[in-house]
């Protein structure tokens, strides 16, 4: 891991390491540059916060969507699952005609 703070990175390899260095202001970021945390210590601008704002307001508004959607699809689902047992009887019970109506006629 490796603790970023403006221009100074360091290497990390310890949970405790790990701490101080959140503590006194650095983020931590995987070896792959990934971000794993933010510091606590982190001040972000203005126009920062007002673009994540939005972004995660857009992002709850697409989740509310997708929920929606993925309502109508379970309600859609169990239908098809009630046609498909309906139609599994059905075809059970026209076997079973002919093959009483077999029998019958010998």
């Amino acid at each position: 891991m490796k603790a970023r703070k403006e221009n100074k990175v360091y290497r990390i390899s310890t949970e405790q390491e790990k701490q101080r260095y959140l503590r006194d202001g650095y983020d931590i970021y995987s070896d792959e540059g990934k971000l794993i945390e933010y510091s606590p210590q982190r001040k972000i601008s203005l126009s920062e916060y007002e673009t994540l704002a939005e972004e995660n307001k857009s992002l709850r508004k697409a989740n509310e969507t997708l929920a929606e959607e993925n309502e109508s699809l379970k309600e859609a689902n169990e239908s098809l699952r009630r046609v498909e047992e309906t139609q599994q009887k059905t075809d059970a019970v026209k076997d079973e005609v002919k093959t009483t109506g077999a029998k019958a006629g010998k």
